[in-house]
């Protein structure tokens, strides 16, 4: 069964009764792939929300913008986005970004499922009770943790 499979699709392409080269054609993508508005970095769009919201409700408007609160997994995207929010404000204004924690054990995820790999903490902010991220604190390079329900404005990010 599976040799007529076989046979069938490879009849089919030798009659030119299918052309699936341009299935597989992949577009580079540019900062031109970007929506009005954002910021190109690393084959990301990323963009700043100077809107207050709680962690919950930046992660649902950057959902309905077709992404996520920012992700970062290097130190250059750290930087990237503390300078991101600091070329949109005029300061480094504390924001959200998509990482957040259980309530069990204290582990941490990203938003979008990436895994949670940059550690650079000043204490266990997950055990103080503060379970959803935040950049900028006092213009600090660490990250911080805050309770979800502080309004803030957030990063947003989006594969184009």
């Amino acid at each position: 069964m599976a040799a007529g499979l076989v046979f069938t699709l490879l009849l089919g392409l030798s009659f030119g009764l299918w052309d699936g080269a341009d299935a597989c054609q992949l577009k580079e993508i540019t900062e031109v792939d970007c929506p009005p508005g954002w910021t190109w970095f690393q084959r990301r769009c990323f963009l700043y929300v100077n809107d207050q919201k709680s962690w919950a409700s930046a992660e649902n408007d950057c959902l309905s913008k077709n992404g996520n609160l920012a992700t970062f997994h290097t130190s250059n995207e750290y930087y990237f986005l503390k300078n991101l929010a600091y070329a949109t404000t005029g300061n480094y204004t504390r924001s959200w970004i998509g990482a957040h924690s259980t309530s069990i054990d204290g582990t941490w995820f990203w938003s979008d499922g990436s895994k949670f790999v940059f550690y650079s903490w000043t204490r266990n902010v997950a055990a103080e009770g503060k379970k959803c991220m935040d950049i900028n604190v006092e213009g600090q390079s660490l990250l911080f943790g805050a309770k979800c329900n502080t309004k803030l404005p957030y990063i947003c990010t989006r594969v184009p």
